[in-house]
């Protein structure tokens, strides 16, 4: 029982970083063309 809950911890973390990597690579990506409308 512990054992299955420390892995289903072990991937939610894992899960939690692959979004959170995900999201600030879709913001570095987003943020250029965001910064090039506000200009023109």
């Amino acid at each position: 029982m512990l054992k299955t809950l420390k892995e289903k911890n072990v991937m939610y973390k894992g899960l939690n970083v692959n979004i959170s990597s995900s999201l600030n690579y879709v913001q570095n990506f987003l943020s250029p063309i965001f910064l090039f409308k506000a200009k023109t």
